[in-house]
């Protein structure tokens, strides 16, 4: 077809795509097109998840941030199956904010970036030296960090560049479905173990260079996959 990139992409199979009761089929007009489908997601998170924003948010923000998260659950439920598996597309599942879903995700990175505001708000933000990058203000603050959540969610941000290596090198991007589910799970017991606007100190920033790393792998990650991360939800 004259595509430019035709010469780096290659063709990876997967398997059929169903509906919860079974395979979809024009005899029983249950086909579900993307166009449909696409709109039918948007309209729910509009009305599920951000209709209460409405007033404080703008009608725009809040239509493409339903557009993003859509898409979101959309492309995740299709990725985070392994090319092996059938994909059985369940639209209150996909959407799903607690689950293995693109939503989860999403809105795990948007907590994120909530908690850096909110502490901003409070004038506790990263310190200049580490926000430079500077060895010894690094070391200082990765230091503090002794709970075992933070030593976790340390070791899991560690393992994204092998990961998505990995799913590159295999043709699965399954493999970074999986490793992401992980990471925003590692996050959240973080965040309900080890409170970070209430730090102070080294303590502080340890905490505040986690929140900033876990949505920037977060966000990393699902870009690899497609997916936008909205900034709040």
């Amino acid at each position: 077809m004259g595509f430019a990139q035709a010469a780096r992409c290659q063709h990876v199979p997967y398997e059929m795509v169903e509906l919860s009761d079974g395979a979809m089929s024009g005899r029983k007009g249950n086909v579900i097109l993307f166009r449909a489908l696409r709109e039918r997601m948007t309209a729910h998170v509009e009305a599920a998840y951000l209709e209460k924003f409405r007033g404080a948010w703008s009608d725009e923000e809040i239509t493409a941030t339903a557009h993003q998260v859509a898409l979101g659950a959309i492309k995740y439920g299709m990725l985070a199956r392994d090319v092996q598996q059938k994909i059985v597309f369940d639209l209150e599942a996909w959407l799903d904010l607690e689950g293995n879903t693109g939503p989860y995700l999403q809105y795990t990175h948007a907590r994120g970036a909530s908690i850096l505001r909110r502490c901003a708000d409070e004038g506790k933000t990263l310190s200049p030296a580490l926000l430079a990058g500077e060895a010894a203000a690094i070391t200082k603050a990765t230091a503090a960090l002794a709970a075992p959540q933070e030593r976790e969610l340390v070791i899991t941000l560690d393992q994204l560049s092998a990961v998505i290596h990995q799913a590159a090198q295999q043709l699965r991007p399954s493999v970074l479905c999986t490793y992401l589910y992980e990471l925003a799970k590692s996050f959240n017991r973080f965040n309900q173990a080890c409170p970070v606007k209430s730090s102070e100190g080294p303590l502080l920033q340890g905490r505040l260079l986690l929140v900033q790393a876990t949505i920037r792998a977060l966000a990393r990650g699902l870009d690899v996959l497609g997916i936008p991360a909205p900034a709040r939800m």
